[in-house]
């Protein structure tokens, strides 16, 4: 038979994020044959910046999105937008894993962040699961990638009670800022810390629940309780707690920070509303701030700390 050449065209550089067709055109002099996919191949937005957060609050889907990617390779259920609910705001990645058979395996990927020029990170995450029964060992993986996702290397694990220890045998939702978890990772290692790196969550069901996934959080420094959403000098804020939580009547509130400033404390309600503010003339070194919630309705809030630019938060709940 006759040989069959490709006509290759030069190197195109697609710019632009988005879902580009390729065509492949092969002939042999005489007659030529093209073949044309769409959407295959995705040129990915340009890496985020620290620190990153991702509160899923400016999606209305999780279909088509340059910032995520869904793998469903079981065909079934896969990750979708939760409109009605979320670790803060309204809105989260939900697994309709309830119905679910067993090996079911679900990725949600996410875009690059650019981890450069950095000293030390933190990858801090929410979710809330429920086993179906008390039996049910099924596993939470996150994997990081340093070249963008070519090669992948697990580095957090969550299966059986280390998940859950919590059993419901109804298709199961949050209904508390209670009911969701945090983890902190710190060992994305040096290795890592280049400017495209990617990370993704897997989830390997076995017939249980539901898993919500929330303010996934990207920072340089340790690990932060509160969302970190800085884009300042990180360190401005430090040793942060509150108490008593849940509290009747006041919380402390204590931080410190490297040299006296002022600092804008916001109380925000579950709407995103916020239902208090002052500003306070914080010293050199640890402060101890004392606030009244007398006055706010039985609920969970959360405090915004805003130190020269930089941003922490934490939950709270009034009885």
């Amino acid at each position: 038979s006759p040989a069959t050449s490709i006509d290759e065209n030069p190197l195109v550089t697609y710019s632009t994020p988005g879902l580009y067709q390729v065509t492949l055109t092969s002939t042999d002099g005489t007659t030529s044959d093209a073949e044309t996919k769409t959407a295959f191949i995705k040129v990915l937005p340009a890496s985020s910046t620290l620190p990153f957060v991702e509160g899923f609050e400016s999606y209305s889907s999780l279909d088509n999105l340059m910032n995520w990617e869904i793998i469903n390779s079981n065909n079934n259920n896969k990750f979708t937008l939760e409109t009605g609910l979320g670790h803060t705001g309204t809105k989260s990645a939900k697994l309709m894993n309830f119905g679910q058979v067993a090996g079911s395996v679900d990725e949600l990927i996410a875009s690059s962040v650019n981890l450069e020029g950095i000293s030390s990170v933190t990858l801090s995450f929410r979710y809330a699961y429920r086993k179906k029964t008390s039996t049910d060992v099924e596993y939470l993986k996150v994997f990081v990638s340093k070249d963008c996702g070519e090669v992948w290397a697990q580095r957090k694990t969550l299966s059986g009670n280390a998940l859950s220890t919590i059993t419901s045998n109804t298709s199961w939702a949050p209904a508390s800022i209670n009911d969701w978890v945090t983890v902190h990772m710190t060992n994305v290692t040096s290795d890592y810390w280049v400017d495209n790196f990617r990370y993704k969550f897997r989830f390997e069901g076995n017939g249980g629940n539901n898993f919500y996934l929330d303010n996934i959080n990207i920072y340089e420094g340790s690990p932060s309780d509160g969302i970190v959403v800085g884009v300042a000098e990180l360190g401005e804020i430090a040793e942060l707690s509150l108490f008593p939580n849940p509290t009747d009547g006041d919380i402390n509130v204590r931080f410190a920070v490297a040299a006296a400033q002022q600092a804008l404390m916001e109380v925000q309600d579950i709407t995103g509303k916020i239902v208090k503010t002052s500003v306070v003339n914080a010293a050199e070194g640890s402060n101890l701030v004392i606030m009244n919630t007398t006055d706010l309705a039985s609920g969970t809030y959360f405090l915004n700390i805003t130190v020269a630019g930089v941003q922490k938060a934490l939950q709270f709940v009034v009885k």
